[in-house]
């Protein structure tokens, strides 16, 4: 089928119109206005004069000189270097660059600088102690782990300061009111609600704890809550930088036939341009800047200048010409009928390698005859559901920082994966392996939409390397939040099929499953997300026979990428709303009837990677029986045809399991000639604390406390320059992965500290022990700076690892295949040892992900809803996890409310609505997409379940995206335990259950 367009229309447009500017036009128009080019007028200097300004700031006046344009934000941040008030939204929304005024908590970005003249500012900077001692509500913040990515906190605990101000002894509710408008999309609600309440209670002193299993303070938390944290967005470099943005697409399906720089090149200001025929070609569906759009806001070209305004202006001044083709939206209709006009060449359907054609599917799973296992069951129940655009919204926008020095590129990135971005970008550059070098230090929040993991994803970051060539200076790159919203990844929306034969006694014969994925305009993350939502359906309950089929279609929407959970919350809500109906047909209570269907030791699981060994050490059934508890389910829970009354209450539960993690990872430990140990951790650090957990991890194996951690250890990460590789930051890994190589690693150089203290004293290495920075034994107490001067340097073995655990096979998601890996350093390892440590005493250990080893949940919800109006309150969630080991609680109970609050969010709340004619997205700022808020969400109970994995760090499995699958399906089904009616799609809107009680007749 030929890539041809039904009309020959060609659009010029200035750029100026946008994206938003596409919702003029209608599809299916046949012919397109001209913009009237600027005239020449418009092409003078952006200058705006500047005038004097003295902003008191801290209890401190200063003069600067600031156009009358410039925000008290930028003033703040730009001109004097007070970084700690973030940027955000930067259209008053989200509350991360909350300041006070006077007193009064303001937004920062929706207030001119000029209108804080003669007024009181104060910052996050400026609220501790004369004596550098925190203030109290930064204390709180330290104390209960406040702080996940921390990129909402100083904003946060600006306006905790005004609360306590104005009543120094709040309620919980006065609290939330108060931090009402300050976001937190890492959804630590409850623990910064607590914080604050510690704090007007005058913060009991926190007891020592366990660095294992207990409370440790994490490694960046004081950073964190004192706003010297630097994130991407507060890069300062001494040469200074250009400014960068991005000519997006405003339809959703057209080519470029020309694109007129003339009046940019003529623009004062304006140091580099970038069109899309200069990107290099390389193996990818798409580029980072792409000749045919394929999606509203794809990115065609980028300008580079000495100002944002300037940038701005000069996108205004670029022409285009678009030839437009039809729109291909409909991805089921595109599986029967194909399309004219095809959105890549080679086929409708995304594989893992490519275009594919439509009779071909993505992915499959199969055990048994499936067709026959379903007819031997007394009933087959069908079904369809529906899930919806998600966005990831992190507080902190998409941001690079490129800089070239020669042939060796350093990127300043908001990275959740800094190795795999360096590898990935060295690829489609076209430059030396070794060549670049990423550093993330801290990440306003990922949730997998700042994972560059594949040539497929976005890529903004070549945009901004290529423009800093160019122009020969550093290049900043930043979202604005529109962008962040639909010209990156979304989660991909999905419609699943299913059909589940049971026999009357609830034993399921056969679960098939057909899923459709419409992936956008190009596959990004949508084929493994295809996979991972296939071992969703298939691996909770006890079936004779599986199918599951799925078809990742591109279509002229926003692009499905990876996000929290990556496939399991839409297969999640698909398989459990369904299983509540087979309950139901049954007549069997939904908590009983999955307590004696669902997988036990023993049972084999259907992965990516083949047929998993046997499932060993599940919590699952604890997780059902205590969280059942929790939420007093024996004693409340009736069938919905015993409900009376406008006001009914309802239950709802859910189960599954989530992997651990993907790929391999190494760790690396050194300890140098002065005996101090030096921890390079590879891990992105995003937020779920990994960083820490697996820095206790190194600690407790080498007998540290938590002071000496602090003085006697050194702690890098999340720079592909000078930490071990790591494979990604992503899919629950951190810790299982990560954490489990850091552990060989420490185990490793446990033993060769007590084999050189035995060659030195000619005893046992058995009876040597190691703590405090000293091997012990023998009647010796020898410090480490001893047994190194004695030991043999740098590389000197394999890593070491777990045979029977630690080796297994693992998807390459470049090819599609599944290999056997070797157990060996990554070169990039080598390296980093090679050049840094080759004077030290090395331990080393490696680790490729065991997919038998899975974290399981259990999610219960309790709702009301008015049987008038088809509103409903969530009054309760409790929320069961199987971690394996808890490594640190308070991470633990953070990302149980975080994943929680998330998962509520995307169940009742949130979609990205994109207009069905025109591809347009009609809701992109947060006041319309409707995050979860401080004010949003119902008490939350988080139960711990701890079986450990062998394979694990001390037994530990992942559990940071579990929480996220809680809240749709069981929500979803005690709406229905209450009002006796089902809703098949997401979010659970308050119109959708009215819609659905209209047509049954059921509305009051």
């Amino acid at each position: 089928m030929a890539d041809s367009v039904s009309r020959r229309t060609f659009v010029k447009i200035g750029a100026a119109m946008g994206v938003a500017g596409a919702a003029l036009f209608k599809a299916g128009q046949h012919a397109w206005r001209a913009i009237a080019a600027p005239g020449a007028a418009d092409v003078a200097a952006n200058v705006i004069e500047k005038h004097p300004l003295t902003l008191n700031v801290n209890g401190q006046a200063h003069p600067l000189q600031v156009e009358d344009r410039r925000t008290l934000m930028l003033a703040l941040r730009e001109d004097l270097n007070l970084t700690g008030t973030k940027r955000g939204c930067n259209v008053g929304q989200c509350g991360a660059c909350t300041v006070l005024l006077d007193g009064e908590p303001v937004y920062s970005c929706m207030m001119l600088a000029r209108d804080a003249e003669g007024r009181q500012v104060a910052t996050i900077e400026g609220i501790a102690g004369a004596d550098g001692a925190l203030h109290p509500l930064q204390q709180a913040w330290v104390d209960k782990m406040a702080s996940q990515c921390g990129h909402c906190s100083p904003g946060m605990i600006m306006s905790a300061v005004a609360l306590l101000h104005e009543n120094p002894k709040p309620t919980e509710a006065d609290v939330k009111q108060a931090l009402g408008g300050n976001l937190c999309r890492c959804g630590n609600y409850p623990k910064e609600v607590e914080a604050v309440l510690a704090a007007a209670a005058g913060n009991v002193p926190k007891p020592e704890t366990p660095l294992v299993g207990g409370r440790a303070r994490t490694l960046d938390a004081v950073n964190k809550c004192t706003g010297t944290a630097h994130y991407t967005c507060d890069v300062r470099l001494p040469e200074g930088m250009l400014h960068a943005k991005v000519l997006r697409s405003p339809v959703a399906h057209a080519s470029v036939s020309g694109v007129d720089f003339s009046r940019v090149n003529r623009l004062a200001g304006v140091k580099a341009t970038l069109n899309w025929d200069e990107v290099p070609n390389y193996a990818s569906d798409r580029r980072f800047l792409n000749g045919k759009a394929r999606y509203v806001g794809d990115g065609i070209c980028a300008v580079a200048a000495e100002d944002i305004y300037t940038a701005q202006h000069a996108l205004e001044l670029i022409e285009l010409d678009l030839e437009q083709h039809d729109p291909v939206f409909d991805a089921e209709r595109v599986l029967r009928q194909g399309s004219a006009v095809l959105v890549h060449r080679g086929g409708e359907v995304a594989g893992f390698v490519g275009p594919q054609a439509r009779d071909k599917n993505t992915i499959q799973f199969a055990r048994g005859e499936i067709e026959k296992a379903l007819k031997e069951g007394d009933f087959v129940v069908e079904g369809r559901y529906v899930t919806q655009l998600q966005c990831h919204v992190p507080i902190e926008p998409h941001c690079v920082v490129a800089k070239w020095e020669g042939e060796k590129l350093t990127l300043w990135n908001s990275e959740q994966s800094p190795h795999n971005c360096a590898h990935v970008m060295e690829k489609v550059l076209k430059l030396p392996e070794g060549s670049v070098r990423v550093i993330a230090t801290h990440i306003g929040g990922g949730f997998g939409g700042k994972c560059t993991d594949s040539p497929g994803k976005t890529l903004y970051q070549g945009i901004a390397a290529m423009l800093a060539k160019k122009a020969g200076r550093p290049v900043r790159l930043e979202y604005t939040n529109k962008e962040l919203m639909f010209a990156e990844d979304t989660r991909n929306p999905m419609h699943f099929e299913m059909r589940v034969g049971v026999k009357k006694d609830g034993r399921i014969t056969g679960i098939d499953c057909r899923a459709v994925q419409p992936t956008g305009g190009y596959a990004s993350s949508g084929p493994p997300v295809c996979a991972v939502a296939g071992e969703g359906v298939m691996n909770t309950y006890r079936a004779d026979a599986l199918r599951y089929t799925a078809y990742a279609v591109y279509t002229n929407t926003p692009v499905g990428g990876e996000l929290r959970g990556f496939g399991h919350p839409q297969a999640v809500f698909a398989l459990e709303t369904h299983m509540d109906k087979v309950a139901d047909l049954l007549n069997l209570d939904p908590l009983e009837f999955r307590l004696q269907q669902h997988l036990r030791d023993g049972d084999k699981l259907l992965t990516v990677e083949g047929e998993a060994s046997e499932i060993r050490n599940s919590g699952l059934r604890e997780c059902l029986e205590r969280g059942a508890a929790a939420i007093n389910w024996r004693a409340k829970w009736q069938h919905p045809s015993k409900k009376t009354g406008r006001l009914r209450r309802g239950l709802g539960v859910r189960m599954s399991q989530e992997h651990s993690g993907r790929d391999m990872s190494n760790g690396v430990i050194a300890v140098r000639p002065d005996g101090r140990v030096v921890v390079p951790i590879g891990y992105g650090n995003l937020g779920t604390q990994s960083h820490s957990g697996i820095a206790f991890i190194v600690a407790d194996a080498l007998g540290f406390t938590r002071e000496q951690m602090d003085t006697m250890i050194e702690f890098r990460w999340a720079d592909s320059g000078t930490t071990a590789w790591d494979f990604v930051a992503d899919a629950s890994r951190g810790i299982h992965c990560q954490g489990k190589a850091f552990q060989n690693a420490a185990l490793d150089l446990k033993q060769k500290l007590a084999d050189a203290a035995a060659k030195m004293t000619g005893a046992s290495a058995a009876a040597f022990t190691v703590r405090s920075g000293r091997v012990v034994g023998a009647g010796r107490n020898l410090s480490f700076a001893d047994v190194v001067a004695k030991a043999p340097r740098g590389i000197q073995s394999a890593p070491a690892f777990n045979p029977a655990q630690d080796v297994n096979k693992i998807l390459n998601e470049e090819t599609g295949q599944v290999v056997q890996p070797e157990p060996k350093l990554h070169p990039h390892t080598v390296k980093l040892i090679e050049r840094e440590f080759s004077d030290c005493l090395i331990g080393s250990g490696f680790y490729a992900y065991n997919p038998a080893a899975k974290g399981w949940g259990a999610g219960f919800a309790e709702v009301e809803v008015d049987m008038e109006s088809g509103r409903y309150r969530v009054l309760h969630l409790v929320m069961a996890h199987d971690v394996g080991k808890i490594i640190h609680l308070d991470g633990v109970e953070a990302q149980i409310h975080g994943g929680g609050i998330f998962g509520l969010g995307y169940g009742t709340m949130e979609e990205l609505q994109v207009d069905p004619h025109s591809g347009v997205p009609v809701n992109p700022a947060l006041q319309w997409y409707r995050p979860v808020t401080m004010l949003d969400y119902p008490p939350i109970t988080p139960v711990i379940v701890e079986k450990p994995d062998p394979a694990g760090p001390l037994g530990a499995k992942g559990m940071g995206e579990n929480p996220v699958f809680n809240a749709a399906p069981a929500v979803a089904n005690a709406i229905y335990n209450a009002a006796g009616v089902r809703i098949d799609e997401i979010p659970l809107t308050w119109a959708r259950v009215n819609d659905a009680l209209r047509k049954a007749g059921r509305l009051m």
